[in-house]
This record gives structure tokens, C-alpha cells and sequence, in this order.
């Protein structure tokens, strides 16, 4: 992915924006630096950093614009609507305009985005810095929802930016282009997925008892590297200095760097559906009834965003790694087709005879979660999803 240079008519800082935009875009945040910023803006190394002192202050500074750029385009189309030059005639239409935009024109800034509010995650700045972005999101839908016919339902609000943030991260994760999207958001998921040759196959099978332990040590330290710094952070000498191994170590186990984080997808999501299926054990009796369903969901929803938020994110963290890099789009792949038929499974135990949206539904789940850990795993948010995850189950079971 090469981004297309800003032009060069444009301010210097102006340019550096754009710059920041392409590097977190092409090479993730945990690769942003002021050299590449500076190559990919056209400018001198001295103009990024005497604009910028630190990579923290860069992040912040594209935060600020691309959230101002996203607001002020909604109010554009707010008052387009206003004079009758544009109308969606629901709100689930302009969600999925906005999916759409993400697999097409607004592919780079929305893949920018996605690493700026995963990085969100970490830190008590970035925290601040979601809260602030969500609350403006809100605010800037609900006025523009309102010339709408009918009224604003705050909380479907809240569950259509849940739903773009989950499907976004699976377009991006998935490859995915706007005809996939159609196809996805109308229900038919069945061709949607961008599927790759499969990699070199892994090899641990052949290996000694105590080369697979060694092959394990450098994934957890993968995962550990995933979870305090992203993707961007992952590299041979990274990973080695972390597990005290010689530095050729990880590159003897693992032919290249996609090749380990697709290991590290790989165990992240088995630990994540080894969590689901603790849960659900707990039960001693099939779902019956959508409030079982919901009951279930919000269990599983409150550990991922509480406990596991670090896990999470990091799995997610990964997805957007898949847009860069195809490789990883198979085991991407499979994690998403997985958990969306666990959905459609579910679903038809309670309702045989519905018309079910396991991606939609799926969307919404992991949507949630980016949100509310990015926000800070705020308890209070977290018990607010019930009613979110209820509504939309009963609408795609059927049900009332």
C-alpha cells in the first residue's frame, strides 16, 4: 500500500498531516517515525521535528484533524440534506455508506484512524483523546440523524458506530472492496472473503519437545509486544531481546514477521473461543429464548472489554495488519467466519424460522469492545450494551 504524496502546494504542517496519514496507513503506528513521516510528507527531516517534538505529539495532532475533517464532512452532509440535494432514507443506510466509503475512498484515512484509536487503548492520553472523539461522533450523527423523519433513538446510535467500527475492522482485515461490503451487509457473506494462497504451513509438528517450547516462547512474546505496542512493534530483534534469545532465534522458527503474527492471530483467537466455550459450558441447559442469548453475550461481551481488553485489542491489532499484509488474511479470514457462524448457530437455536446477520451482530460485538476499552472499560458503558445486544438479536432473529 502506497499512498499518493500530499501536494505540494500545501503548508508545510498541512503536509506532515498527510504524511502522518500515509505512514500509519502503510506501515502502522509502531513504525510511525519523523524520518518516514518526512519522506512520505516531501518535506526536510528538520521541518517534522521542529513542528513536532515527539511521535506522541504527530498522533495527537492527526487525531485532532481527522476527527475535525470527519465532523466538518458531516455537517456538510447535513446541510446538504437540509436543502434536499441529499437524504438517506435510514439510518442504516448512511452506515452502510460509510462501510462502504471505508473498502473505496476513505480506505487510508479510515485505516489511519483504526491505528490511532487501537492505540488509543494503552494509554491514559489516548483514553482522553477516544472519549472526546466518540463524544463528537455522537453528537455530530445524532444532528444529522435528526432530519430524519423519524426520532433519534440514542441508543441504536451508539450500536450503528459500534457496527461501523466492527465492520471496518473486518473490511480492513478481510480486504474487502464495496461489492464484498454490499454483499456482506445485505446478508449474502458467502462470497465476501478475500482468500489467499495459503503461507508456508507451520512446521511444529516435526519439531523436538523442546524446540516447540522454544517456537511457543518467541509467539508469547509476539503476543506480549502485541498487547503494549501493536503490530508496528513486532520485529526479530524485538522479539529476542524480549525472550533473551540470540537474535537469529525467531527468524529460525518463523520465515518472516507475517508468518508470526499469523501464529500469533492463530493463538489469540483459540484462547479467545477457548473463553467463549468456558462460558457457555457453565450452562447446563440449551439457549431457549433471546434473554438467555443476551445473558450469555453480555458475559462473554464484559470479560473481553474488563479482563481480556488487552488480549483483545491485540487480536484486533493483528486485522489491521492484514490489510498490509495478504498473508495473514487467511487465518483473519477464518476467525471472522468462525465467530459469525457461531452467531447464525445461536441464533437459529432460538429462532429456527428467523432471518439471521452473524457479521451484523458480529460487528457489533467487537465494535463495542474497540469503543468501550478504548474509552476506558468503563463498567457503567459496558452494562448500558444489554439493551443494544437485545434489540439487535431479537430484530435479526425475528423476534419481538
Amino acid at each position: 500500500m502506497t499512498p499518493p504524496g500530499p501536494r505540494r502546494d500545501l503548508p508545510v504542517r498541512d503536509r506532515i498531516f498527510h504524511g502522518v496519514i500515509a505512514v500509519l496507513a502503510r506501515d502502522g503506528l509502531g513504525r510511525l517515525t519523523h524520518r518516514r513521516v518526512a519522506q512520505a510528507a516531501g518535506v526536510s527531516l528538520a521541518a517534522t521535528t521542529y513542528h513536532f517534538s515527539s511521535k506522541a505529539e504527530m498522533i495527537a495532532d492527526a487525531s485532532a484533524r481527522l476527527m475535525a475533517n470527519y465532523i466538518n464532512g458531516f455537517d456538510r452532509l447535513g446541510d446538504r440534506c437540509g436543502r434536499g440535494e441529499r437524504h438517506f432514507v435510514s439510518q442504516d443506510e448512511l452506515l452502510f455508506r460509510l462501510v462502504a466509503n471505508t473498502a473505496s475512498r476513505h480506505n487510508i484515512q479510515s485505516l489511519a484512524w483504526c491505528e490511532i484509536i487501537m492505540d488509543a487503548t494503552r494509554t491514559d492520553e489516548g483514553q482522553e483523546r477516544a472519549r472526546r472523539w466518540f463524544d463528537a461522533l455522537y453528537a455530530s450523527w445524532r444532528k444529522l440523524l435528526a432530519q430524519f423523519d423519524a426520532p433519534v433513538d440514542g441508543e441504536a446510535l451508539i450500536s450503528g458506530i459500534d457496527t461501523v467500527i466492527g465492520m471496518t475492522l473486518m473490511v480492513h482485515g478481510l480486504g474487502l472492496d464495496e461489492a464484498a461490503v454490499a454483499r456482506i451487509w445485505s446478508g449474502d457473506p458467502a462470497s465476501a472473503h478475500s482468500t489467499p494462497a495459503p503461507g508456508p504451513s507451520s512446521n511444529a509438528a516435526a519439531l523436538t519437545p523442546k524446540a516447540r517450547r522454544t517456537r511457543q516462547t518467541i509467539i508469547e512474546a509476539a503476543i506480549d509486544i502485541l498487547m503494549r505496542e501493536g503490530s508496528g512493534g513486532i520485529g526479530f530483534r524485538t522479539v529476542a531481546q524480549r525472550t533473551g534469545m540470540a537474535q537469529s532465534a525467531p527468524s529460525y522458527y518463523f520465515e518472516s514477521i507475517g508468518d508470526l503474527l499469523r501464529e500469533a492471530e492463530i493463538t489469540l483467537f483459540q484462547r479467545s473461543k477457548a473463553r467463549y466455550r468456558e462460558l457457555s459450558a457453565e450452562r447446563t441447559a440449551p439457549l431457549t429464548s433471546a434473554d438467555e442469548l443476551v445473558d450469555l453475550t453480555m458475559a462473554i461481551y464484559t470479560r473481553e472489554a474488563t479482563e481480556y481488553a488487552r488480549s483483545s485489542i491485540a487480536h484486533y491489532s493483528i486485522w489491521l495488519e492484514a490489510a498490509r499484509e495478504p498473508r495473514l488474511r487467511e487465518s483473519v479470514g477464518r476467525a471472522i467466519l468462525d465467530q459469525s457462524s457461531s452467531w447464525q448457530r445461536r441464533l437459529a437455536a432460538i429462532a429456527p424460522r428467523g432471518t439471521f446477520e452473524g457479521y451484523r451482530l458480529q460487528a457489533l460485538f467487537i465494535g463495542g469492545i474497540v469503543r468501550t476499552v478504548a474509552c476506558g472499560s468503563n463498567i457503567l458503558e459496558i452494562s448500558r450494551k444489554r439493551e443494544s445486544f437485545r434489540t439487535a438479536i431479537c430484530q435479526s432473529a425475528s423476534l419481538k
